[in-house]
């Protein structure tokens, strides 16, 4: 892998050889041969644009029920708990970036006089990884109540 070409684009963001431990729930794991950790979708984007082809993209949002092998995880790791952001428009629809914590966004629907999302509460993990997997809990899940997804590919489009 062109290792130069990410250190140089992305020096300040860019860690490697880092210890996927501390970033599980479990707190067990190897190293991620580099470990990216944005805080912006644009940041994201930029990433993957620039990325040598043959540069594998690991995803990891809180890193609940997540076991990292010892061996660790070659290509990039993509840490997204700093996206985290919630939110409620003026008609009460709630949006959630990718990081936020399933349970904090049931607490924010409370929060905001809002139904139907209590049963993230029981849920693990973040939004995106709920998104993705369609997790559910006490008779509901994610199909149930998420309206749109907005989404970035391995390309950064």
């Amino acid at each position: 892998m062109k290792i130069n070409l990410l250190k140089n684009r992305f020096l300040e963001t860019i860690y490697t050889e880092q210890n996927l431990a501390k970033y599980t729930w479990f707190g067990v794991g190897g190293n991620a041969e580099f470990l990216y950790i944005p805080e912006k979708e644009r940041s994201i984007e930029n990433l993957l644009k620039n990325k040598p082809n043959d540069c594998n993209v690991f995803t990891i949002g809180s890193g609940s029920n997540l076991l990292v092998r010892d061996k660790g995880i070659s290509g990039i790791t993509l840490i997204t708990n700093k996206l985290n952001k919630i939110s409620i428009d003026q008609d009460g629809i709630i949006t959630a970036k990718c990081g936020a914590i399933d349970a904090e966004v049931a607490r924010f629907a409370r929060d905001h006089n809002r139904t139907g999302l209590e049963f993230l509460i029981g849920i693990p993990g973040t939004i995106g990884g709920g998104i993705k997997m369609n997790s559910g809990a006490f008779g509901s899940e994610f199909k149930d109540v998420v309206i749109d997804v907005k989404a970035i590919n391995h390309h950064g489009e």
